[in-house]
């Protein structure tokens, strides 16, 4: 349980192992926890850290791992604007026809109906 500025007990950021999916609700995730998706024809998972269902449409935020050589196929979204910061190794972002690796702390945006692939090149 967690204290409020007001003494009394809340249970609104209590570790929970799934989000909330409830608009405007407070939560937390621990290390590991959250629906994982695993990316079909990947060696790659998707852990949802938070949706369109918390966040009315406005964003969602995933956090994403996988294997060497396990790239996550060509594909696009139609209104979704996907963000990559890479944390740890690197890994190819494609573009339509470009390719450009990401090391520790690189960032890349790719627009909507931009033909996008992600590869990890290693750890």
């Amino acid at each position: 349980m967690a204290a409020k500025a007001n003494g009394t007990v809340s249970n609104d950021l209590l570790p929970q192992n799934l989000p909330s999916y409830e608009p405007g609700k407070a939560y937390t995730l621990k290390s590991l926890e959250g629906e994982i998706i695993y990316i079909p024809c990947s060696r790659s998972a998707m852990r949802l850290l938070v949706t369109g269902k918390e966040t009315e449409g406005a964003f969602a935020l995933v956090g994403t791992g996988g294997s060497q050589g396990g790239p996550i196929g060509f594909h696009f979204h139609r209104g979704a604007h996907d963000v990559f910061l890479t944390l740890k190794g690197s890994i190819n972002v494609w573009c339509n026809d470009q390719c450009r690796t990401m090391g520790p702390g690189d960032f890349a945006s790719v627009p909507p109906v931009c033909s996008q692939c992600i590869v990890a090149d290693a750890d």
